[in-house]
């Protein structure tokens, strides 16, 4: 076949049509694109490409992974299901599989799982001085770690809400520390939960400043006091007992 100058002009104008048309595309892109780094180049992610979906499924995926991180945490300090739910959002049925998957096949016999009602009574922490005295500790923990604040007049309070997730990790935070400080401390889990809880929402104990030392301490507030501190007393006592005893 004879090649014409009208083929040959058809084909110029088609080629520069297609340029035109490539021309267009990418002005037109980069207007909905957005310019990423990654791999040490930049490169240009389309809307479509499946990074924005990846990006939330990783998010999504550190969100859960944090959930059962918690889980696993609470359920290592034998917390009841109740608590692991509210700080996790994990259902209960859930709770039990994870038990019964990492911990009760595996042979841990250290970490058993309570049933019934966590414990409510404020008389535990007065009981004693060492008791109260391990309360105390772990009040001054909670407002370290952001669980509560300690107003000027000593009424303790919530502190600045955060997120159940977070406030999970932080009161874990806090027992496990209070912990390291006393390794045979008489305050579980539970109690030191039901510690919080009576301080900043059913105001069951207070805090007290002594009249000899100036420290705080926890105290019932029903109960009549002397204010002196659990420190105070035993010296006291101690005292007492040695002056009747020459």
């Amino acid at each position: 076949m004879r090649r014409t100058p009208g083929m040959a002009v058809d084909k110029t104008v088609r080629l520069d049509r297609f340029l035109v048309y490539c021309c267009y595309i990418w002005s037109f892109k980069p207007k909905y694109g957005s310019l990423q780094r990654g791999g040490g180049a930049g490169r240009l992610a389309w809307p479509g490409s499946g990074e924005d979906t990846m990006r939330t499924t990783d998010d999504r995926y550190a969100g859960e992974r944090a959930q059962f991180d918690l889980a696993m945490r609470l359920i290592r300090h034998q917390a009841r299901t109740h608590i692991i739910t509210l700080c996790t959002g994990f259902s209960q049925d859930r709770i039990r599989k994870l038990y019964t998957t990492y911990f009760k096949h595996r042979g841990e016999r250290s970490v058993r799982r309570h049933r019934g009602k966590s414990p409510c009574s404020v008389e535990y922490f007065v009981r004693n001085p060492t008791v109260q005295s391990e309360a105390t500790l772990l009040v001054h923990l909670f407002a370290a770690w952001g669980l509560l604040r300690i107003r000027q007049d000593l009424a303790a309070e919530p502190a600045i809400s955060v997120d159940r997730l977070a406030f999970g990790q932080r009161f874990c935070e806090a027992f496990e520390t209070f912990r390291s400080l006393q390794p045979e401390g008489l305050i579980s889990f539970e109690h030191a939960w039901n510690l919080l809880t009576a301080l900043t929402q059913r105001a069951e104990l207070l805090l007290l400043d002594c009249a000899d030392c100036s420290t705080l301490y926890v105290h019932d507030a029903l109960a009549l006091d002397r204010r002196r501190c659990p420190t105070c007393r035993v010296v006291l006592r101690t005292r007492h007992t040695a002056s009747h005893g020459t």
